[in-house]
């Protein structure tokens, strides 16, 4: 049995003061209700996290089966003691029924007589009130738990009306992590907790594990149990670290420890276009901000992705032709090599050397007019999909013997599913419920991080990337913005793409652990659709 589910992890930190922080946390657990579906987790899940938190030294106070006034009295309580003490950390979690309704969010009190929709705002306790009054105390840290995403029990719930809505005006310093996709089925607990909640325990009480570790351990964990059924979503714009319990233990001393070596520095390329003055593309990388073009601007061309392998750069892309078909190729150090024939429309969006192997991913259109996601290994192709519906491969990356390729192909509600292949075995990273485009992968270590966007609930694309399945947002999502690639050096997460400014031009900028930066002026659109590091 499954049930929707949207669990929402609401961070703000602020680093004003780090030092022996007083926390207070607010749980709230409805489960009796009257009049709409009952439901059995949510007030173990209350008690379960008020002892998990009592543990890390919270002072708790906790509601079962409560009412509105009940709900709204402990919030003004838990703001006020988060306002009186400075540098304090504040917890607040929510268990039961939720709704969304004109892009907002309402949690059900048990004894709530809601005729209609109108009657949401009077009758409920409305979540961005309670987020206002959480940012208003000023404190240091901030935490929502918000299990309250199930189909709507009203019997006037309009078709399709599931989930709650997401939250689009993060905050920043704040960490947003959901259970699974807006509007997706989450997994029902079989035991005494839900099943999200049941990895968050666990991990909680992991003695000295970090937010971020917390946050990502649990995602990962989720999305294994459930086999890629459920997978958690992770908007992060905290990129310090803090813990919720005890630090990690110090480490032993260590016997004559040499100096830590300094680190090299890296020359950063990042491939892409410029359009011209003649309104042509114009494929061109730029090396630390510094842009060389690689087409003449006679027609439209763009480079697509970059890898660098000794002193040789390769950058790979599509030019048109004289017929107006778009030709796969990559340039090697500038000199440009074809990889299709130029009679159907080809493009080269990916490119990786492994030894002395040259690996391009893109796609070939078939006789149905249909783009065949393909990759190109010393210029012999290999298809991925097959060519019933649309699909394109716009990444690859080679570790070992594993080869990754990451893009997206469309369902069959016409909705493009980001995915990902291994050594040719395809994984879903998205429900299907909207669109979500994959650009990029990269490997390092044990973790596989991929870039591109998924629409939000606003129709806009947001630039986000994937580590292990779990998605981190890089844009807020109210202009657009794409992810076209991702690199990682030690902590260090680079993605390249573009955000539309204020005056909807489209602005090259590459995000390092989130920041952005900008590559171009915003005068006119501009893309980054690919980089690399390079030590120097």
């Amino acid at each position: 049995m499954k049930k929707t589910g949207l669990f929402l992890l609401f961070l703000v930190l602020s680093l004003a003061s780090m030092a022996a922080q007083q926390k207070f946390a607010l749980v709230i657990g409805n489960g009796a209700y009257t009049g709409i579906t009952r439901l059995n987790n949510p007030v173990n899940d209350a008690a379960d996290v008020s002892a998990t938190l009592r543990g890390l030294g919270f002072t708790v106070d906790t509601l079962t089966n409560a009412g509105r006034v009940q709900m709204e009295d402990a919030v003004t309580r838990l703001r006020g003691r988060l306002a009186g003490a400075r540098g304090s950390y504040g917890f607040f979690y929510y268990a039961g029924h939720g709704v969304q309704s004109n892009g907002e969010n309402y949690l059900i009190p048990v004894d709530a007589n809601i005729p209609s929709e109108a009657y949401l705002r009077d009758r409920t306790v409305s979540m961005q009130a309670v987020l206002g009054e959480l940012n208003d105390a000023g404190n240091a840290l901030n935490i929502v738990v918000l299990d309250a995403c199930r189909n709507n029990p009203f019997g006037w719930a309009r078709s399709g009306s599931r989930g709650l809505q997401v939250v689009t005006n993060q905050p920043a310093d704040s960490i947003i992590v959901y259970a699974t996709s807006a509007g997706s089925a989450a997994l029902d607990g079989e035991g005494r907790n839900g099943f999200f909640t049941t990895h968050l325990l666990n991990n909680l009480k992991t003695p000295g594990i970090s937010i971020r570790d917390l946050f990502d351990k649990t995602g990962a964990d989720v999305r294994r149990a459930s086999n890629g059924g459920q997978i958690p979503a992770i908007y992060s714009q905290f990129f310090e670290t803090a813990y919720l319990g005890t630090r990690p233990a110090p480490a032993a001393a260590q016997p004559a420890p040499q100096p830590a070596p300094i680190p090299a520095a890296v020359d950063v390329y990042v491939a892409g276009y410029e359009v011209n003055a003649a309104g042509n593309r114009v494929a061109c990388y730029w090396k630390n901000e510094v842009r060389t073009a690689l087409s003449d601007g006679r027609t439209d061309a763009e480079a697509t992705a970059v890898a660098a392998a000794g002193s040789d750069v390769y950058v790979a892309g599509y030019e048109y032709n004289a017929a107006d078909k778009s030709v796969a190729c990559y340039w090697k150090n500038r000199v440009k090599t074809t990889l299709s024939d130029g009679s159907t429309h080809a493009a080269a969006l990916a490119v990786a050397v492994s030894g002395n192997d040259v690996y391009a991913a893109g796609y070939e259109y078939n006789a149905a007019y249909k783009s065949v996601a393909c990759y190109w290994k010393n210029g012999v192709k290999t298809a991925l999909s097959d060519g019933r519906t649309f699909a394109e491969a716009w990444a690859i990356a080679v570790s070992g013997n594993a080869v990754y390729i990451a893009g997206y192909e469309m369902n069959a509600a016409y909705k493009y599913v980001a995915c990902y292949w291994k050594n040719g075995v395809k994984t879903a990273l998205s429900d299907g419920s909207t669109g979500a485009v994959v650009y990029a992968v990269a490997v390092s270590g044990n973790d596989v991080y991929i870039a591109g966007y998924e629409v939000n609930a606003a129709g806009k694309d947001v630039a986000c990337y994937w580590k292990n399945g779990v998605r981190t947002a890089l844009s807020v999502g109210s202009t657009g913005g794409e992810a076209n690639a991702i690199t990682v050096s030690g902590n260090a997460v680079y993605a390249a793409g573009y955000e539309r400014n204020a005056a909807g031009k489209e602005v090259a900028c590459y995000w390092k652990n989130g920041v952005r930066t900008a590559l171009s002026d915003g005068s006119t659109n501009a893309e980054a659709t690919a980089m690399v590091l390079v030590p120097r």
